[in-house]
């Protein structure tokens, strides 16, 4: 009688609803060196992010650099900072690590990641400042953070809207003072022309459907170099139908500074037969001139001559066919 209960034991079971809602902040940003006087130097950045509860996504940070400054037939000059990929067959989520452990003044923990990206400063860039004019980055559970400048307008500073997005969600006292930037300077050559584009080869000269027709191409640029992933030529044909590659290989280099690259493209059973005819052209360099050519053959063939040497003019529209 005496070793009775007299009550049932119990345990409270206190379960935390609440979600990770809220994007990670970044605190710091540290450029290192802020004075470069060379080309193919090294500038790296290093960002010290917190999130509150699922952590940083480390392959979702993006990091870009703007110089401000136009070049031929594009859009300013910008360098992407590259931050180490990080694989876990996860699709594409990785946890980065976490190298401190806080609480907040409302008693929430706070993770902070330290992480490092490096970018490099291509052959005949333009001197001058490069500031930070855009970051992104989200937590495991996709909330994000991002800030990029509007395009620079006179009297305005390229990037204050970025300043001023990060330092929005930093208490007063540990706002950033200024834009992270760096100061660039170089006596060499600065690039300032586009690529040129010397000849497409398709062969074979007659595809049949559900085959392939590969093309080999050659391209020069002066000297930062041909940016390949850049390239894209297009062969239009019948009814509307258009024949294109991507994921162009570099198959060797030449003198003054020629790269040839190659490529294959599928022919479709559904592709119309007929003859295709080359009808765009599109390229960069390293630094980002471009060269951009689209229309009919006798458009296209004109402006490609536009830039080619005496010698080497072509002397009609590349083009194949395909058959049955």
């Amino acid at each position: 009688m005496g070793h009775k209960l007299m009550k049932l034991p119990s345990v409270k079971l206190v379960i935390d609803h609440r979600v990770d809602t809220t994007p990670p902040v970044v605190h710091s940003i540290v450029v290192h060196p802020t004075n470069v006087t060379n080309t193919h130097a090294s500038v790296s950045v290093t960002l010290k992010i917190g999130d509150d509860r699922s952590g940083i996504n480390i392959n979702s940070l993006f990091v870009e650099f703007d110089n401000g400054v136009e070049v031929y037939n594009s859009k300013r000059k910008t360098l992407t900072c590259k931050f180490p990929h990080h694989e876990n067959g996860n699709g594409g989520v990785y946890h980065a690590e976490v190298d401190d452990d806080q609480v907040d003044n409302f008693g929430r923990r706070i993770m902070f990641t330290t992480v490092t990206c490096k970018m490099t400063l291509p052959r005949g860039s333009e001197s001058g400042n490069f500031s930070l004019s855009h970051i992104y980055v989200s937590d495991v559970k996709d909330n994000w953070f991002s800030a990029c400048c509007s395009p620079p307008s006179p009297g305005s500073s390229c990037g204050c809207d970025v300043l001023q997005a990060i330092n929005a969600l930093l208490p007063p006292s540990q706002q950033l003072p200024a834009l992270p930037s760096f100061e660039f300077t170089d006596t060499g050559p600065i690039d300032t022309q586009a690529p040129i584009f010397h000849s497409v080869v398709p062969t074979p000269m007659s595809v049949q459907h559900n085959s392939h027709v590969n093309f080999t191409a050659k391209f020069t640029d002066n000297i930062s170099g041909v940016n390949i992933e850049t390239i894209d030529l297009s062969f239009a044909g019948p009814n509307g139908h258009t024949v294109y590659c991507y994921n162009w290989e570099k198959t060797s280099m030449g003198p003054n500074t020629m790269v040839k690259v190659a490529c294959s493209a599928r022919i479709y059973n559904f592709t119309s037969v007929g003859t295709y005819t080359l009808h765009h052209v599109y390229v960069r360099d390293i630094i980002g001139n471009t060269w951009d050519t689209y229309g009919n053959a006798s458009t296209v063939l004109k402006d490609v001559n536009k830039r080619l040497p005496k010698g080497s003019k072509l002397m009609k529209i590349p083009s194949f066919k395909v058959i049955v």
